[in-house]
Parts: structure tokens; sequence; C-alpha cells
């Protein structure tokens, strides 16, 4: 998505490792647990092109030194704090996934550290078509509850709607579905075999979670047996890569760029 190779990635923990191997391209170095300190800038077969920083989590003290010793100058992470480091410049981007085609309720803010001078001015995010939840959902799944149909199913925009109490939320699934996302989340759908004036209340699959965070048709394999916690965790790829062209406007343009990865406690590096 992001024009990125994976050449490095760094765990805290193995527990991710046989999804990542199975992910990245047989060239890719993976490291697993302590030692980090002992990766250098030799540790990056790196071409020349620009080396980025993708980390999942917050910036630590551990990851700004594991990104000096391996000459990193731009980190794009999903935290950061009010005080950032000392010869560090930030810029954020705030993407509202909905207004670039996403089908969920959320919004995400990617901020972008570069070291020794700032960034250039993020550039805009282009807006795209509108998608709503129907684009993900199958109609021709089984259910056994069903409840009244709406009454007026008319959106200009699409918008998060809870049919059901608060205690137990059932969405329309002409609107967004709430974020974060997982197979606990009930919908209220028209199907196949519908009871006159009634649609069909379920709960959505682990593939419609994946369809509905921009997951590809040739992952969504790799991904369908992992828990709710992780899919909870995970962030719309449209988001993310809007949020990522609109911090790197130097970069477009540019087919080949080289990459690092920091995810859960670990550092990828991409290329």
């Amino acid at each position: 998505m992001l024009g990125l190779e994976a050449v490095l990635i760094v765990l805290g923990v193995p527990t991710s490792l046989p999804l990542v191997e199975s992910l990245v391209t047989p060239g890719c170095m993976i490291w697993v647990g302590d030692g980090k300190d002992r990766l250098g800038a030799g540790s990056l077969p790196l071409n020349g092109g620009l080396t980025v920083g993708l980390v999942d989590g917050g910036i630590t003290t551990d990851i700004l030194h594991m990104a000096s010793a391996l000459s990193l100058h731009d980190l794009v992470t999903t935290r950061w704090g009010r005080r950032y480091p000392r010869g560090w410049y930030l810029s954020i981007v705030e993407v509202s996934y909905a207004a670039v085609g996403g089908v969920t309720a959320a919004v995400t803010h990617i901020a972008r550290y570069r070291k020794a001078d700032p960034p250039p001015k993020p550039g805009t995010v282009p807006l795209a078509v509108p998608r709503d939840a129907s684009t993900v959902l199958a109609f021709t799944k089984t259910v056994r509850h069903y409840r009244r149909a709406p009454a007026v199913k008319v959106f200009e925009m699409p918008v998060l709607t809870n049919l059901g109490p608060l205690e137990a939320p059932s969405y329309h699934s002409g609107g967004l579905l709430p974020f974060p996302l997982d197979t606990a989340v009930r919908v209220l759908i028209p199907t196949l075999f519908s009871r006159d004036g009634c649609w069909g209340l379920r709960t959505v699959s682990a593939t419609e979670v994946l369809l509905a965070l921009d997951v590809s048709d040739a992952l969504i394999p790799r991904f369908v047996a992992v828990s709710n916690t992780l899919l909870k965790s995970l962030l719309p790829g449209r988001a993310l890569v809007a949020s990522y062209k609109a911090l790197f406007p130097d970069t477009e343009g540019h087919p080949v760029r080289e990459g690092l990865m920091v995810t859960g406690g670990g550092w990828n590096a991409g290329r």
C-alpha cells in the first residue's frame, strides 16, 4: 500500500512471528526479542532511497536509540506525546476514514517525526466516493434473529447509526461500522430470506471485518484465524495510505522507497 519493501522487522515478542513470516519476502531480516542494541546501520540492506521507520505505538527512548543506530531520520507513528525528543520535528495528519472511502467511523491520527530538519508541510488528503457497510457485508448469510426493518433508509452521507439499545447495539448496514471493529459487532441487514418487513440481525464475520479494514483478498486467508484483540488493533488501510502520502509529499512520484517499521515493541524495515 505504501510503496515500501520490508527489509528488517524487529518484534518485541514472538507472538506474531508466524504471521509476519508469511507476509514478508525471503530477503527480509526478522529480529525477535532482546539484543536490539546490536543492530546498526549495516543491518539494513538499503539502496540509497528514503528510509522510514514505521512505529506501531509510542516513540520510546529504546526506539530512538535504535533509530539513531540504524541512521533513521524519519519515523511515522500511530501515537505521540505532548513533548517530543530534542532535535526531532513533528507533523501530524488527521484522516476521517469515511472521507477517503472507508466503511467505519474511524478517525486516525498519524504523526511523522523527522530528525535534524523540519519535514515539509503535510499535503492535502484526497477525498473518495463514500461507501457504506453494505459494500463489505454479505446479504446471503444465514441469520437466526430478526428485527423490524428501518422505516427510512436515506443517507446523504453514510453515518454510524445504532438501531438497538446502548447496552446491545446493532448497526445499520447502510451506514458506517463502529471502530474499533471485531466479530462481536452486530449489524441489522436485509438478507435474502428475511421475513416480510424484517431484516436479519447478526454479528460480522472475520472476513467482513478484514474487508472493512481494506485487507486485500490475497491476504485475508492469513488473517481470518486471528483473535478479536488483534482485529481491534488494526487500523484501516485507506486511512494509513492517505496519512502517509500527506506526511510525505516530498516523495510523491518516487517508485522505490525504503522504510523501517517498528511494530508491537519491534521493528520492521522495508525499502
